[in-house]
């Protein structure tokens, strides 16, 4: 369990994702034709827009996730590339991370990695969009970086195990 390590992306998950979103999106699409200027109608085009617009962005996810070649997670001797999710971390140093907590919301579950210097790793995204949404993950989980196994080809469980054991054995040495 030492040395670099790395995770694939699931492409079984993200073609479900793919899939799934696309659903959504056209979902979207049918339910705005129907739109005119009464009441209930325009809160039913609000929430078509809404629809498509956060579906279209996780179906342009999925598509360009899908045939992206790098590894989903690696596992670093001085710590981890994430590259998991739409709002990935990027590198994390294992000399940063000052706690990690599992956490399970609406039965999603995750990893939350609290690090000595969060707005470090919220300026560092290039992303605008990325940075509100670690910023976010801040706000309400006490770290902008949650991990997540769901676009990757391993269990949560053994993702958790193995973040452990490899931080574990970094505090010790």
């Amino acid at each position: 369990m030492t040395g670099i390590a790395m995770i694939k992306t699931s492409k079984v998950k993200l073609v479900i994702l793919l899939i799934c979103s696309l659903a959504f999106v056209i979902g979207g699409v049918f339910m705005y034709q129907g739109f005119s200027f009464r009441g209930a109608a325009i809160l039913r085009s609000i929430i078509a827009i809404v629809t498509i617009a956060f579906f279209g962005i996780a179906t342009l996810y999925a598509s360009l996730k899908l045939f992206d070649g790098k590894p989903g997670f690696i596992f670093l001797e001085d710590g981890f590339v994430d590259n998991s999710s739409g709002i990935s971390a990027g590198e994390v140093l294992w000399k940063d991370i000052t706690s990690l907590r599992t956490s399970s919301i609406n039965g999603q579950s995750f990893i939350s990695i609290a690090v000595a210097d969060p707005q470090m790793y919220i300026d560092r995204q290039a992303n605008i969009l990325k940075r509100k949404a670690m910023t976010l993950n801040l706000r309400m989980y006490g770290s902008p970086i949650a991990l997540s196994a769901n676009g990757l080809d391993i269990s949560f469980n053994d993702l958790v195990s193995e973040i452990e054991t490899r931080y574990a054995k970094f505090q010790s040495s």
